[in-house]
């Protein structure tokens, strides 16, 4: 028996060229069809690859146009409410200035009322831009837009990223200085905007050399006393214990205070609940000059701070001008209590806002006096002990600039 095998070499051939040209059609018609160079991975694996990461940056960048345009509509909006805030500032003014005219014969109840209908409208429009104090976009906002480039990911993040602060852009009345209760901020009677002490790093009585000059324990405290806190029993004052274990200049030295407050006021007992009620804060102020002190502030209630030991004593500004900067008596210390130099009592409070002395010697205690809302005149004391009329258009005047 024999077998015969027929080869058709030709018909193959040209089979295997057909199945070529459709498979070249297939992806011609596909990459026609669909736009892209590389339909499948097997057009070019290198190149799509490339391709994917061109594809995502531009999703990336997007977005980012469009967080972009997004952060620039709010700051539009933020300016809008903001140039409201001004006008509202002038119509205050012209209140305030027309109230502080010895000749006018009309009602200063009926201005007042009209002035205090301007102060909340103020505390309004700033809350509904966000820029009230705690408010939305009073904080260091980031917007990431893309396109940043650099050897890390948290390099590309952060060159990619605009960075707006607005912590110090409130707008609300407390934070115009025409609304709350402060405590602090001494300036001498008469005088512009200069610190009788210096808190800043560059100061004669920098934070961090106090501390190393007067505190041995880690900690400092104040007491802090008010309505529902400054009683006896549950209703006593409330001791706000500060570490000091990383604190070296005033801003470190604000967030232990405000993280000793926050402390205190979780306790749970009655006067730790009122403490929580007042809101008070502490801050640093900068004066004209460069100087920074301590300043508590509350936008509701009235209260006093003082010292709980000679470490808080040197940091709310009461230290003897005659022996370089030593501490004076915080209050029941004993007078062995030295530190190397004559201890001195003193008792100046606070008036006008709390930014002013009845006497320029040293203290002990920083009592908060009302910032009035309405729009009489409030005492100050000169100098000279004599007693003067100011007019409340100067705290509107220092808010319009």
């Amino acid at each position: 028996m024999s077998f015969s095998i027929n080869t058709n070499i030709a018909s193959l051939q040209a089979q295997n060229y057909l199945a070529i040209n459709q498979a070249f059609q297939d992806k011609t018609i596909n990459e026609v069809t669909s736009g892209l160079r590389i339909v499948n991975s097997g057009d070019d694996a290198a190149g799509l690859a490339i391709a994917n990461g061109y594809r995502s940056d531009e999703a990336v960048l997007t977005q980012g146009i469009q967080n972009a345009n997004s952060g620039t509509a709010t700051l539009q909006i933020m300016d809008g409410g903001m140039s409201n805030i001004s006008q509202l500032l002038d119509r205050a003014r012209t209140l305030a200035t027309q109230s502080a005219s010895g000749t006018f014969t009309g009602s200063r109840t009926v201005l007042n009322d009209e002035y205090q209908s301007v102060l909340g409208e103020i505390d309004r429009q700033a809350q509904s831009i966000g820029l009230n104090q705690g408010g939305t976009f009073a904080q260091n906002l980031s917007v990431f837009i893309g396109g940043g480039q650099g050897t890390t990911a948290a390099a590309v993040i952060a060159n990619g990223t605009v960075s707006v602060d607005l912590s110090n852009a409130t707008v609300d009345t407390q934070s115009l200085g025409l609304k709350g209760y402060e405590a602090g901020n001494q300036v001498a009677p008469g005088a512009t905007d200069s610190g009788l002490y210096d808190l800043s790093a560059g100061g004669a009585n920098s934070v961090s050399s106090l501390i190393a000059a007067n505190n041995t324990t880690g900690s400092t405290s104040f007491i802090v006393s008010g309505p529902g806190f400054g009683g006896t029993g549950v209703n006593a004052p409330v001791t706000v214990t500060v570490n000091l274990a990383s604190v070296g200049d005033s801003t470190s030295l604000v967030t232990a205070i405000n993280a000793g407050i926050a402390s205190a006021e979780s306790g749970g007992a009655a006067n730790d609940q009122a403490l929580e009620g007042a809101n008070i804060t502490a801050s640093i102020h900068t004066g004209a000059n460069g100087t920074q002190q301590l300043v508590f502030t509350s936008p509701t209630a009235a209260f006093t701070v003082s010292a709980g030991d000679t470490t808080a004593n040197a940091l709310l500004g009461n230290l003897s001008a005659t022996s370089g900067g030593a501490l004076a008596n915080a209050g029941g210390l004993a007078s062995a209590d030295t530190f190397g130099a004559a201890i001195t009592d003193a008792g100046a409070t606070f008036v006008g806002a709390g930014t002013q002395q009845t006497v320029a010697t040293p203290f002990t205690t920083m009592v908060a006096t009302a910032r009035p809302d309405a729009i009489m005149h409030h005492i100050v004391v000169s100098d000279a002990g004599s007693v003067g009329a100011r007019s409340e258009d100067d705290r509107v005047l220092a808010a319009l600039h």
